[in-house]
């Protein structure tokens, strides 16, 4: 497909379309995506979502002289994505290179690039750019598949970029981001899921919020308590509450598994993780 930029913020028209299942005019690499997941999401963020502009979605790749490849979107002033082997890969964006697979969350797989894309999301004073794709080995099979990952930098400072490493669920892709009420920085919608319609299919989501802070995604505290919400399938359609409590997600987080195996009677072939990301925000 050719590259293109079309640059859009996310409204209410928008949302709708997304809801109905009709094709916009961009190319979507997640395109298996719920709909009506995607539309029950947006209401976390309300009314103040960031600017989002596909700047590409095709990467030619460079073989440099230690073996590695670099894979670079049709685009100026862009990262790179670059691969060592099978398991090993970096960001690099001007001079600053970034692990790309032993992140905070855990063991992240390299990106397959063919289907990835290279996104920017702005917010006032702040400029992001986020580069989305599917994982390959294991992620590229099964109900692993669902699983996307975000390597996300803030180059509001060329010089200082910053860079955050973010998995999404549920083929959600890049609207996992957006921007809370009021917010300074671009935040991130962690769903993890709760509830279970099958072995393969979640039935329900808590969805934890963090603020992409200069030292590392941070919860959004609230009156005393993340600010969280759940998920759940009814019907056709997926209902957004607000809840108090995560006791899904701080299990996960005790048992240093910030993602992991598709169902529970799984999860011992889930990747290893390090420990999650989870300092209060205000």
């Amino acid at each position: 497909m050719t590259s293109l930029t079309t640059l859009f913020t996310r409204s209410a028209l928008l949302r709708n379309l997304a809801a109905l299942g009709l094709a916009l005019q961009v190319h979507h690499a997640h395109a298996e995506v719920d709909p009506a997941l995607a539309y029950a999401l947006e209401g976390v963020w309300k009314i103040e979502s960031p600017a989002v502009s596909l700047v590409s979605d095709e990467f030619d790749s460079q073989e440099q002289k230690d073996g590695s490849l670099r894979y670079l979107a049709r685009s100026k002033d862009t990262p790179a994505y670059v691969t060592a082997g099978e398991e090993s890969a970096t960001v690099e964006y001007g001079r600053k290179r970034f692990p790309a697979t032993d992140t905070p969350w855990g063991a992240f797989p390299q990106l397959d690039t063919s289907k990835a894309q290279l996104i920017e999301m702005s917010v006032p004073k702040k400029r992001y750019l986020v580069v989305a794709g599917k994982g390959k080995g294991l992620f590229a099979i099964n109900d692993w598949q669902r699983f996307g990952f975000l390597h996300v930098l803030d180059v509001t400072s060329r010089g200082a970029p910053v860079y955050y490493p973010l998995v999404a669920e549920a083929d959600l892709g890049y609207r996992v981001l957006g921007r809370l009420p009021g917010s300074s920085v671009l935040n991130y919608a962690r769903l993890v899921p709760s509830r279970w319609a099958s072995n393969v299919e979640p039935s329900a989501y808590e969805v934890v919020l963090y603020a992409l802070k200069p030292k590392g995604p941070e919860q959004v505290i609230e009156n005393g308590k993340p600010l969280a919400y759940s998920l759940t399938h009814s019907g056709a359609t997926w209902k957004l509450e607000r809840i108090r409590q995560i006791p899904v997600t701080e299990a996960r987080d005790r048992a240093n598994r910030p993602f992991t195996a598709p169902a529970p009677q799984t999860t011992s072939a889930a990747p290893a993780a390090a420990k999650a990301p989870s300092q209060p925000a205000q």
